[in-house]
């Protein structure tokens, strides 16, 4: 039996973006329901981050506009304090009352040919409800992406998503982070503070950005949606070459391809590992045999 919703919404998921969504539509008088598949709302600030965990763009930006974070919050909030923003900003607004914990979406498809008399939402459950609309806020860090290596790696393989601290990186000395985002940046410098060194493995060249530009101002602040994208691009790479230099000072190869035409790596810490040679540039990999990793340079 389908469960007839079809005068509401359905917000899918209770993350930033589905919470920023639930309250949009409360505060437009619009009806809707809000269901999450965890028992927690955050999305991945619940599930999904490590202990060390930061915010890799300024409060100042990142902060929601109707409810700005604590005044006391640094400039860029721990994982705790961000879910502790997240939780108050559902509490603050009243959205408890629309969202449902536990609420796992398996399935929606279009109640005709275009979606125009609406959606079936399937539930993990077998439920499946018939809603006027849907919004997919279910994040894009919810499935763990996993590169295909040829051969068979005998150690430790453990994926960022499933990483807290450094315990479990198990009882060796040696880490290879594969992948330069900004979770792999931060995890090869924790490595690294932790065993002495790690080695850090690339496929392809990255736009690495700091936390911090000159004068000390985050960058995200310095992102103006108004500014035209070549002269954003202009700025924001005369901004890195003065804030860090060239690249290939600190063993990484200058990038391939436009700033902003891919996902771009903020961190500071990396650069000093790298300057410190506790973080070590490797090329993608070749093959895996055994507890040797074999890249595309020759070196293993």
């Amino acid at each position: 039996m389908i469960e007839d919703r079809s005068d509401r919404v359905c917000v899918i998921g209770a993350g930033y973006v589905g919470n920023g969504l639930a309250y949009a539509l409360k505060r437009a008088g619009l009806r809707y329901d809000q269901l999450e598949a965890t028992g927690r709302i955050g999305g991945n600030w619940s599930h999904g981050v490590y202990d060390s965990t930061h915010l890799i763009s300024s409060k100042k930006s990142t902060q929601y506009v109707e409810f700005p974070m604590p005044e006391d919050y640094p400039t860029f909030p721990s994982a705790a304090q961000m879910l502790a923003y997240l939780e108050s900003y559902v509490d603050h607004f009243g959205l408890r009352e629309h969202l449902e914990l536990n609420t796992e979406v398996v399935r929606v498809w279009p109640a005709d040919r275009n979606g125009t008399a609406g959606w079936y939402v399937e539930l993990a459950d077998g439920r499946t409800r018939h809603y006027k609309a849907v919004v997919a806020a279910n994040g894009h860090y919810v499935e763990r992406n996993l590169p295909s290596c040829p051969g068979e790696f005998s150690g430790l393989q453990l994926h960022s998503k499933d990483y807290k601290r450094p315990a479990d990186l198990g009882t060796g000395d040696r880490v290879l982070v594969v992948g330069a985002g900004n979770s792999a940046s931060d995890l090869a410098v924790e490595a690294a503070a932790t065993f002495g060194s790690a080695d850090l493995s690339m496929r392809r060249s990255y736009w690495f950005i700091p936390k911090t530009m000159v004068g000390g101002i985050p960058a995200s602040d310095l992102d103006r949606v108004w500014l035209p994208l070549p002269l954003m691009r202009f700025a924001t790479e005369r901004l890195i070459r003065a804030s860090v230099g060239d690249y290939r000072r600190y063993g990484l190869n200058r990038p391939d391809h436009r700033l902003f035409s891919k996902d771009v790596t903020a961190t500071s810490s990396l650069f000093h590992a790298l300057l410190h040679g506790k973080v070590r540039p490797r090329p993608e990999i070749r093959r895996l045999d055994g507890d040797l990793v074999h890249f595309t340079d020759g070196s293993s």
